[in-house]
């Protein structure tokens, strides 16, 4: 049978161990929700971040969108302007031959003594040549009729 010197050391390390369990038990517990806290917040972090990271992929990929279509725009822009100067420039060059060739065949017109060869080569020469760079604006037989004088 055990003495009682012995009960009396079971007693106190039962009261030890009783006293000394519950605060440890709550440090464990505390501690284990601190982790847990911690670990909510890390993912909550990791979460973020790729939420970020996604969101970052998404704006760059719509500037480069824009960049794009601004591009294209520019392009557009500068192909309209390139035509539009084209079709100037050719204006200008058709305006000056036909007032140049004009001006040639009514010269004839105008000093036209007797019907020469050469006159009627050079009228033939300025008809034609009217007639070749204007078709879309003439008649051909009516600058024909001219030309052979019927």
């Amino acid at each position: 049978m055990p003495s009682n010197w012995d009960l009396d050391r079971v007693e106190r390390l039962a009261k030890i161990i009783g006293a000394t369990s519950i605060p440890a038990l709550g440090l464990v517990v505390t501690t284990l929700l601190h982790q847990d806290q911690q670990s909510s917040r890390e993912q909550e972090l990791k979460i973020e971040r790729e939420r970020q990271s996604q969101q970052t992929a998404v704006e760059s990929e719509n500037r480069k969108q824009q960049a794009e279509i601004a591009e294209r725009n520019r392009r557009a822009q500068l192909f309209a302007q390139m035509m539009s100067n084209r079709e100037r420039a050719d204006s200008e060059i058709r305006a000056t031959m036909f007032r140049s060739l004009l001006d040639n065949y009514f010269e004839l017109e105008k000093g036209k003594p007797a019907r020469s060869l050469a006159g009627i080569q050079r009228e033939i020469l300025l008809v034609n040549l009217l007639i070749k760079n204007f078709e879309e604006y003439f008649n051909t037989r009516s600058c024909s009729k001219i030309c052979i004088g019927a």
